[in-house]
């Protein structure tokens, strides 16, 4: 079976490079095809189904098959699904050194208030939003 896919992936590699070499191949793919991203993608790509091709020719109790994800690399996949969000602005935020105390002692401040507790009736929620929101408000 190992054989049966370097001859495909083979055949898939002439292909792209007669696509290249033609004449009326747009010029457009041509730099798509050449961009590093996106030879990166197609590279993984054609090796996680290879990959999964040779898992299920396995009689195995299990068969995989390509996702949505199949072209992404862990780093990639990380970037674009756990939380990372690139910056699309300058900040213009000066961090000013020795301006805040290194502590404070909250429970003298009136901007905390105390714990409220409705027992059973549910509305603790909106007291403690109600109450961050205050806090917040002051503390600005």
């Amino acid at each position: 079976m190992l054989s049966t896919m370097a001859k495909l992936f083979g055949l898939i590699t002439v292909f792209i490079t007669f696509l290249l070499n033609t004449e009326s191949f747009p010029s457009r793919l041509k730099n798509e095809l050449f961009n590093k991203s996106v030879y990166d993608y197609h590279s993984l790509l054609v090796y996680n189904t290879i990959t999964i091709t040779i898992s299920n020719s396995n009689n195995s109790s299990y068969k995989l098959s390509l996702n949505k994800f199949a072209g992404y690399n862990s780093n990639d996949f990380s970037k674009m699904y756990k939380g990372y969000k690139p910056s699309y602005y300058q900040s213009d935020l000066v961090i000013l050194p020795n301006i805040t105390q290194k502590s404070v002692d909250w429970r003298n401040s009136t901007i905390v208030g105390p714990l409220k507790d409705q027992r059973q009736c549910g509305s603790c929620c909106a007291f403690s939003a109600q109450c961050l929101r205050k806090s917040s408000y002051e503390v600005i």
